[in-house]
């Protein structure tokens, strides 16, 4: 269920003077005047650069050692820019690379970027996205948070903002909710044409948390579940976020990053960047009192969202009284949604 929360997540700011740090003779640098640039990656024994062209493999000490074309052949540039790059559990790389048209190759790579698999599944109108690689429910998959539609070959003309893959079937729709209809864990745009930017995910606990800012200049949080006994449904939710500095509040994001129970936001206007920080445990309880009140019985779900989809409710609601979520089914605790 997508949140219309009044309930705003305010941060204070911890530092408002970002300095350079220029490297030096002292440091490695590596140089390419060939690649422009898009996207890093790394495990504990190498570090990948996805340009333009190719996937560049350096050491941890940035002594070049090899690259690679996006391609079924790593020989050829047919997909000339990526678009994502993206290590799973330390052992393969995952490279996306789309052509002018926006159709898409990814590739599945070990680390001396053999080929284990390829997909052609990926549909977007233009590639604008932030991703992660993780675990939920025993299975490897890839998050990706989408600017503009995304979908696959199996969903046809969806417009995903947030889609699911898995990489262990390589980026086949990951589907956890098999007593619901397979449902995807995904959110889909309200409109084809009305679209959020994002600028962070992250896994913090048990949660996917998303940092995005909305056409209209707000910031917001949006959370997903990972999975439980009793989930039902993907359970997006998001609420206002924004940071607060001598009376003046910052409303948009640039990016996020967390660290020992505390989410740090970078926020910047025409003239200023700051960094707000947010303690974890009070970021869940926002949420779940902006949930309890949502949802409380009789249930009447009037809210509604410009950018999202609503995600459907499985027939419950929470009980203000027992401070329950009680259903047609059994009653269990909020905490366990």
């Amino acid at each position: 269920m997508v949140s219309n929360s009044i309930l705003v997540l305010k941060g204070v700011v911890i530092f408002d003077l970002l300095i350079c740090m220029s490297a030096s003779s002292v440091y490695p640098v590596y140089r390419n005047y060939n690649e422009n640039f898009r996207n890093l990656a790394a495990t504990s024994d190498y570090v990948y650069i996805g340009g333009n062209s190719m996937i560049i493999q350096l050491s941890p000490s940035l002594i070049y050692l090899d690259q690679k074309y996006v391609s079924s052949d790593r020989l050829t540039s047919k997909y000339p820019e990526n678009w994502l790059l993206a290590t799973q559990n330390n052992d393969s790389l995952i490279a996306c690379n789309f052509n002018p048209k926006y159709d898409a190759l990814c590739l599945k790579l070990n680390s001396d970027l053999s080929v284990i698999s390829n997909s052609s599944n990926l549909i977007s109108n233009k590639q604008a996205t932030k991703y992660l690689t993780t675990t939920i429910r025993n299975t490897n998959i890839l998050i990706i948070a989408s600017s503009m539609c995304l979908s696959n070959a199996a969903e046809n003309k969806t417009c995903n903002s947030i889609s699911s893959y898995s990489l262990d079937t390589f980026l086949q729709r990951f589907q956890p909710y098999v007593d619901l209809g397979n449902r995807t864990y995904a959110v889909e745009y309200f409109q084809q044409t009305k679209h959020v930017t994002f600028k962070a995910i992250l896994k913090i606990e048990k949660f996917i948390f998303f940092v995005y800012n909305t056409e209209d200049g707000h910031s917001k949080l949006g959370k997903m579940c990972t999975g439980g006994v009793y989930m039902r449904t993907n359970a997006f939710e998001d609420t206002p976020i924004i940071c607060s500095r001598n009376g003046k509040n910052y409303r948009m994001a640039k990016d996020a990053v967390h660290w020992n129970g505390y989410l740090f936001v970078v926020f910047s206007d025409d003239s200023t960047n700051v960094i707000c920080k947010y303690k974890i445990t009070n970021v869940k309880a926002i949420f779940m009192k902006s949930r309890q009140e949502r949802l409380k019985c009789p249930f009447n779900d009037d809210t509604t969202n410009v950018y999202f989809k609503k995600q459907k409710l499985a027939g419950w609601c929470f009980n203000q009284t027992t401070r329950l979520c009680q259903s047609f089914l059994r009653n269990v605790s909020i905490r366990s949604i």
